[in-house]
């Protein structure tokens, strides 16, 4: 691994979505906000709740959006990893596939009476996040 370069993986419950050698990744966390991240970075963890994601790589630029996840370095091993839900690149998402899933969770909420404490929680931050997601393909459309 060359000194500017380190690893980054991106990892769905059903598939590994990335996983190269990069030169920066951009994406925000919920402890620290937007951030850029390179190549012996501190050792940290953060949680993400919506992040559009930039990985810059020697000749290329990748574009994802990630969805409730985990975002930790590793300043030892020079790997970053990045644990969620759901990412999709981000010229592949439909704007009314993402709006079909808020209207889906909002209706599971409003009805509700089979639901406990915990998966109240879970459909309301999935909620927060797919409205973040349905921002960010507005500006995407304009």
């Amino acid at each position: 691994m060359t000194n500017h370069l380190f690893k980054l993986t991106i990892r769905t419950p059903e598939k590994e979505i990335f996983n190269d050698e990069i030169n920066s990744v951009y994406l925000s966390t919920e402890e620290m906000g937007i951030m850029g991240v390179y190549s012996r970075h501190a050792s940290l963890t953060g949680t993400i709740l919506f992040s559009p994601i930039r990985i810059s790589m020697k000749n290329s630029e990748e574009n994802f959006v990630t969805r409730r996840g985990i975002f930790m370095m590793d300043n030892k091993e020079n790997h970053a990893r990045i644990l969620c839900l759901s990412c999709e690149q981000r010229n592949e998402i439909s704007y009314q596939s993402v709006k079909e899933y808020l209207n889906y969770i909002e209706e599971l909420m409003r009805k509700g009476k089979n639901l406990n404490q915990y998966q109240f929680k879970f459909l309301a931050s999935e909620k927060i996040a797919l409205e973040h997601n349905l921002k960010e393909l507005e500006k995407k459309k304009k």
